[in-house]
């Protein structure tokens, strides 16, 4: 699921390739649908306006947040639509799509493909904005992780993650990283050899700590 910008709203990856917009009461607001397969990923534009859903039918589509209705449909990508983020830039904004094809794409606010990121060599698992909207963060299955400079994602660094296969990762706004699936089945941060119980992260581990690990 995700949370709108100002709380108010969340978007819930529903059962029938929909989505379904509620308030925090719980109240359906609006029910989105036209995917074909399974809804895999949900993200809110930086004002609020839009709702971008990706799915197992490979495509995104974009959805006006006030009503429901459909705004757009994204196709380019060779697999499932895994993971989604939005960039502010000015009063519009840029889309990222990450797939299970291992590739990263760019979408501007009317719906243009701008830019395909490198592939990787395993799916994507997870993308990530950081707060400054200077970084791109890109995670695969295999536990590589890429950073790209913005606007113009170029990759910068990248480094590996010794967590298994079965292990799931976020980012934190600072850079850290939370890791479950270690043999402790606890949340961790884990950066080289380094791991601490994730409610140290913060104060443990930021972006630089991140880039000083970088594989070459």
């Amino acid at each position: 699921f995700a949370r709108s910008p100002d709380g108010s709203k969340l978007a819930i990856a529903a059962a029938g390739a929909s989505v379904v917009l509620r308030d925090l009461a719980g109240t359906e607001l609006a029910r989105m649908t036209g995917h074909t397969g399974p809804i895999e990923a949900v993200a809110f534009s930086p004002d609020g306006r839009i709702v971008a859903s990706g799915s197992a039918d490979r495509s995104i589509r974009l959805w006006d947040a006030s009503d429901g209705h459909s705004i757009a449909r994204l196709e380019g990508h060779g697999d499932s639509v895994v993971a989604l983020a939005f960039r502010a830039n000015n009063e519009a904004w840029t889309l990222f799509s990450g797939s299970s094809d291992g590739s990263v794409r760019a979408w501007d606010s009317t719906g243009k493909e701008t830019m395909k990121l490198g592939a990787q060599l395993e799916p994507l698992t997870t993308i990530v904005v950081g707060a400054n909207r200077r970084w791109l963060t890109t995670a695969a299955r295999d536990g590589t992780v890429h950073f790209w400079s913005l606007p113009e994602a170029q990759l910068r660094a990248s480094l590996r993650i010794v967590a298994g296969r079965d292990a799931s990762y976020v980012f934190t706004p600072s850079g850290a990283i939370q890791i479950f699936g270690e043999a402790t089945d606890l949340p961790v941060c884990r950066v080289g050899p380094t791991i601490v119980p994730f409610a140290l992260c913060e104060e443990r581990f930021t972006t630089s700590d991140l880039l000083s690990h970088v594989l070459e």
